[in-house]
């Protein structure tokens, strides 16, 4: 139950402040996207179920409050977060700087691919602009990644009834099905 809440409670959180507060603290246009680093969390938290429902949960939220084409992100979410899990299963990432880098890469997909569909009926766009909010937005989504990790981590530990929770033992593939949190 307390998991349950956890994941809630920090969905929420993540989801209100990136309508809310970060288009009000953007640089030049450019936010970090908390719901594709949400994606990432409980890809490299949770078991395979629960992270794929979790990430398509993120994606039709983002898809009601971003108003583009309804469906975009509750399709390409889950499909990430697919993406990530086969990932892990072959190649173990287990600092934060690996994470952030493949958080980065992943940014840096979604944007490419989701502002070309978007853009793609528009005539006579600047692709410098195009290309500045590309690489940084996926880099302020990568910045932004250990802080939001810490933040959650923290928050599970406080919501926790457990006084022996290590955030490092988190992060170990000891568990191929279980979660980690």
């Amino acid at each position: 139950m307390v998991k349950q809440a956890f994941l809630f409670l920090s969905f929420v959180l993540l989801l209100i402040f990136q309508v809310t507060v970060l288009p009000s603290w953007a640089i030049f246009g450019v936010t970090p996207d908390l719901m594709l680093i949400w994606v990432g969390f409980v890809s490299f938290y949770l078991s395979p179920l629960m992270a794929i429902f979790w990430s398509l949960v993120a994606g039709i939220c983002k898809d009601m409050f971003v108003g583009v084409e309804f469906g975009l992100y509750g399709l390409l979410f889950p499909v990430y977060s697919f993406g990530l899990i086969l990932i892990l299963r072959k190649i173990y990432i287990g600092s934060n700087f690996t994470r952030s880098l493949c958080i980065f890469f992943l940014a840096f997909f979604h944007n490419l691919l989701t502002g070309r569909l978007i853009l793609s009926g528009l005539e006579g766009f600047f692709y410098g602009v195009f290309f500045f909010k590309l690489i940084g937005s996926a880099l302020l989504t990568a910045v932004f990644l250990p802080f939001v990790f810490f933040l959650l981590l923290r928050l599970n530990f406080l919501l926790s009834a457990q006084n022996d929770f290590d955030p490092e033992a988190a992060t170990t593939d000891t568990e191929e099905s279980g979660d980690k949190i």
